[in-house]
């Protein structure tokens, strides 16, 4: 059961309130105690004439009608938070999941940067070897050799320019070829 039956109306109506389950069935259990300490007082009050057992009877039955929608209510608030802990469940096991998921994502993107890392170090210490290569091979060139930027400042000079020109490569640098 989800919801308490309709029965009687004015109990049934606040159980789709959030505290209603709660105060329903605490209203009806002290209606429930009221009704047996009315049927069981010494001195049952007198309706029209009626029979006192029949009084008593009638007490009592409302005191277990009573009782019945209290724990009728409980249990469909029960049913309710069985239905929450189940959703709580499952929304930890998903949790778990995705947690396990992203987990193994970061374990796979730090393998991949680790790689690309290495990849880059190999890359950079190849272009300062060839760097340095290249730098030999234009300082021991026969030939004199000036390497000049697009705004046409100096940007290099060899061993036999300066040796041309008699000035020291410092002096060169940087300066309007």
């Amino acid at each position: 059961l989800s919801r308490p039956p309709a029965f009687p109306g004015p109990f049934a109506a606040p159980a789709s309130e959030r505290r209603a389950p709660r105060a329903s069935a605490g209203a009806s259990a002290v209606a429930a105690v009221v009704a047996v300490l009315l049927a069981v007082r010494a001195v049952v009050p007198v309706v029209s004439g009626l029979p006192t057992e029949l009084i008593q009877v009638v007490f009592v039955f409302v005191s277990v009608a009573f009782l019945g929608l209290g724990l009728t209510v409980l249990y469909a608030y029960s049913g309710r938070l069985s239905e929450v802990v189940d959703g709580l469940r499952h929304a930890n096991a998903e949790l778990h999941r995705s947690e396990l998921s992203l987990e193994h994502k970061v374990v796979e993107r730090t393998a991949q940067l680790e790689r690309s890392r290495e990849e880059t170090a190999r890359a950079r210490d190849e272009a300062v070897g060839l760097s340095h290569e290249l730098a030999a091979v234009l300082d021991n060139l026969a030939e004199g050799l000036l390497v000049i930027d697009p705004q046409g400042r100096v940007q290099r000079v060899n061993r036999r320019l300066e040796e041309m020109l008699a000035r020291p490569s410092g002096s060169l640098l940087h300066q309007s070829a």
